[in-house]
């Protein structure tokens, strides 16, 4: 059952880390198909899930995540010796700069946000599942047009073609497997200096939501572990969870 929707068989890739990929035509979510793996022992360290479209794609705490055909869907099972704090941040900033690299200017909207535009362009999810970290990227490289009413505020699309798509792929697998070796040896603090120079919000005044909170402060950067550095009327502050609010969202 788990085999279904393969485009092809898994096959190696000769990397460090990231040493198998597995191809889908459709998942419910790469996340769940890398977990179904875990489950059914079929899992690698380091297998990679890519999938043209996800029937029921989620986002952190549930929340619906629209993933058409067309989209960017990949998930990684990293090594067990990599580390959550800072992993969020860490990833959004590897899928940015591949991102740029292949032409689309973007930026970082902490903790784990793609922004085009000023608009959301992807995110990244990451859940501990089986004493392993699954992450998941999902990127929107469809029409536009596609995109629902009531997200046209706040959502935006970068059309990629098939052969852009391998490009996007290609590149973010490799400049992952190189970027993996620092994370595992030296946690996000390696990459705090990167992470702000792609930062959205730098040193401008955000409001953060934290379930029914919310604080309003200049954002002033990550810091070692990927959290977010505040400077509130009472004096900076450590946010470690959350989400920066763009203009249009509640």
């Amino acid at each position: 059952i788990i085999m279904l929707h393969l485009i092809n068989f898994p096959r190696t890739l000769g990397m460090k880390i990231l040493n198998r990929i597995i191809e889908l035509n459709s998942a419910a979510s790469t996340n769940s198909y890398a977990k179904h793996l875990l489950e059914s022992g079929y899992a690698w360290e380091g297998d990679i899930i890519v999938s043209d479209e996800q029937t029921d794609g989620y986002g952190k705490v549930g929340s619906v995540w629209f993933s058409p055909h067309g989209g960017f869907y990949i998930s990684f099972i990293l090594p067990r010796t990599c580390k959550k704090d800072g992993l969020m941040p860490f990833l959004a900033l590897i899928v940015a700069e591949t991102l740029n690299q292949l032409g689309i200017r973007c930026s970082l909207k902490w903790p784990n946000d793609i922004i085009h535009k000023s608009k959301k362009l992807g995110g990244i999810l990451a859940e501990e599942f089986k004493n392993h970290i699954i992450a998941g990227v999902g990127i929107n490289t469809f029409s536009s047009e596609f995109i629902p009413e009531d997200l046209l505020s706040k959502a935006i699309a970068v059309e990629l073609n098939s052969e852009q798509k391998q490009k996007l792929l290609k590149g973010l697998i490799a400049n992952l497997d190189t970027a993996l070796s620092d994370f595992i040896k030296k946690g996000f603090s390696a990459f705090v200096t990167r992470w702000n120079s792609y930062s959205f919000n730098l040193n401008e005044r955000v409001n953060v939501k934290d379930g029914d909170n919310i604080l309003t402060g200049l954002f002033c950067g990550v810091d070692e572990k990927g959290g977010m550095i505040l400077a509130t009327k009472e004096g900076r502050i450590k946010v470690e969870r959350g989400d920066v609010l763009l203009q249009n969202e509640d």
